[in-house]
């Protein structure tokens, strides 16, 4: 039994289970065409190349002491090289639909927002 797949314009196809995968990754990626999935022995699934957004609030001190409550939106998207794909399937395939939410954590630890937690606490060396 054999299944035709074809994934969407802004998706990628990812394919475990086959022998025709590239040596850097562990599953075979298929973009802009479709391809056959064996269910017995392949397993395929989708990840989305869409532009998503994620919302960043974050409270900070200016260096006069002004309190702002910071908000920011980030416009993110997968790219659609094989390498960008196949990133994103190990961090966000079984967690796609918090992929907003991880990439919007990931930046409230970028290293600015240390230096500037760190003004805050006082213990901040020429940062």
């Amino acid at each position: 039994m054999l299944f035709w797949h074809v994934p969407a314009p802004n998706e990628a196809l990812l394919i475990s289970g086959s022998k025709h995968r590239r040596q850097e990754t562990q599953f075979r990626i298929v973009t802009g065409h479709g391809c056959f999935v064996v269910p017995i022995k392949q397993k395929a699934r989708i990840l989305s190349l869409a532009l998503r957004e994620a919302e960043i609030v974050e409270d900070c001190i200016t260096n006069q002491g002004i309190r702002l409550n910071v908000r920011a939106v980030a416009a993110f998207k997968v790219g659609d090289d094989p390498v960008s794909i196949a990133n994103a399937a190990r961090r966000f395939l079984a967690e796609q639909e918090r992929m907003e939410e991880l990439v919007g954590r990931g930046f409230r630890r970028s290293p600015a927002v240390h230096r500037r937690r760190a003004h805050r606490r006082g213990d901040h060396q020429g940062t």
